[in-house]
């Protein structure tokens, strides 16, 4: 009863927004990764191969679909070339993105902006977040992390469930310095004596792919460098990652990087100063993770996005719900 309800008010919603909101918009989608198969999807962002080519097939015949530079030149001009304009991202720059995303959009004549964690692309290190992901929905024990100069103290039997307790550690260890949490992480798997089984895919594309994608017209954008909570971790540190992680992109790719995604892009997770210095920085867009569709006719330094999930509806993509 509660999922039917909750279907109907995505629903209504939507169509509250489409109808009663007569400004043109702006719906930028976020992916993470897509895989042929779902065997293990323990935070939820993973999609089908099969899920994502329906998504994207149904949004090319029923919208708009335009590059995020696109979307940021029609903000600059005031000016929408339609009434709702998808734009479609993907964070963290996997390897599965190159894989079997980048093969669909090049196919339909499709851009998207993927944003690269530099300290992780090119390495054969998987991102800390989702190694450690994998590694505590692998093991079938009680699990602990404590550690009292962080301020951590989480226990696996205090959580509802695994997926809860999986997003609370996480949560915990974004906002510790990466040189801390590297040292705490290794002494976690030291203590419980076992990896997670990691594929290719697991790990991030090389800058060959990336300028690939590049040169077959997808935006590449900054992720920072170390998949922090920039927000959280000293300041300095945030934005050195800032800076050099577009300093970094430049080099590789050569051509000139315009488009910044915050690490996790919560409210936490960002500020107002970290914003200023993405503008000063040189970016001209700036996105977070905060949920909901933008107007054309505002600022493109906080723009929200859309996270898609395996089971998102897209024909209610309108609504403040998910």
């Amino acid at each position: 009863m509660k999922q039917i309800l909750k279907r109907q008010l995505i629903r209504l919603n939507h169509f509250h927004k489409h109808y009663y909101d007569k400004l043109p918009k702006l719906v930028i989608l976020l992916y993470h990764k897509v895989l042929p198969t779902m065997e293990q999807n323990p935070d939820g962002t993973i999609i089908s191969l099969k899920t994502f080519d329906k998504q994207i097939k149904y949004l090319a015949k029923k919208y708009s679909i335009i590059s995020l530079t696109d979307a940021i030149s029609q903000c600059d001009l005031g000016k929408a070339k339609s009434k709702i304009q998808v734009v479609i991202t993907f964070d963290d720059g996997t390897k599965n993105n190159y894989q079997y995303v980048f093969p669909l959009l090049k196919s339909m004549g499709i851009q998207a902006t993927f944003f690269l964690p530099v300290d992780y692309i090119g390495s054969q290190e998987i991102i800390w977040d989702w190694k450690l992901v994998k590694t505590i929905n692998s093991i079938k024990k009680n699990f602990e992390l404590v550690n009292d100069e962080s301020n951590i103290n989480l226990k696996r039997q205090n959580y509802r469930n695994q997926r809860i307790f999986i997003r609370e550690v996480i949560s915990q260890l974004k906002r510790v310095p990466p040189n801390k949490r590297k040292i705490l992480i290794d002494s976690i798997y030291n203590k419980i004596g076992e990896h997670p089984y990691l594929f290719n895919f697991d790990k991030c594309m090389n800058w060959n792919e990336i300028r690939d994608m590049q040169y077959n017209g997808m935006d590449i954008g900054s992720h920072g460098c170390s998949h922090s909570s920039l927000g959280q971790i000293p300041f300095n540190d945030a934005i050195n990652e800032i800076v050099l992680s577009k300093k970094i992109i430049e080099k590789e790719i050569g051509v000139p990087c315009f488009h910044f995604s915050f690490p996790y892009g919560a409210n936490e997770d960002i500020n107002y100063q970290l914003i200023k210095c993405v503008k000063k920085s040189g970016y001209k867009g700036c996105l977070l993770n905060i949920h909901g569709y933008n107007h054309i006719e505002q600022s493109t330094l906080a723009f929200k996005r859309v996270i898609v999930y395996e089971h998102t509806n897209l024909k209610y993509l309108l609504s403040s719900y998910v």
